[in-house]
């Protein structure tokens, strides 16, 4: 039905809820969950072009034209705004991965 009321009280039955016929469905306390991707790593050349290095994390990585690159998120500083979250992809060569009690 478009745009009207369907048999689970106007929501849809997420696909984690729907089973093949013949199969039980696992109770969600009892799913498994990937591990969890981020690092903490340092962005060595930040988007605000202060070479200072900004703590980040680390949410990804690529191989892109034979290059590792990182898709990271951290704080930069921007003229007239502040600080602001930056996202982008970074070549592995712009990031260290942070190991435990550095910082």
């Amino acid at each position: 039905m478009a745009g009207g009321m369907n048999r689970y009280g106007g929501q849809s039955l997420p696909m984690s809820e729907r089973v093949r016929l013949g199969q039980e469905a696992r109770p969600a306390w009892d799913r498994e969950d990937p591990p969890y991707p981020g690092r903490h790593c340092w962005v060595l050349d930040p988007a605000d072009g202060t070479a200072v290095p900004r703590a980040g994390l680390l949410l990804e990585w690529r191989r892109n034209a034979g290059v590792w690159e990182g898709q990271v998120a951290y704080l930069s500083r921007h003229p007239g705004r502040g600080w602001a979250v930056t996202v982008e992809w970074l070549p592995g060569s712009a990031l260290e991965v942070a190991s435990p009690g550095s910082g």
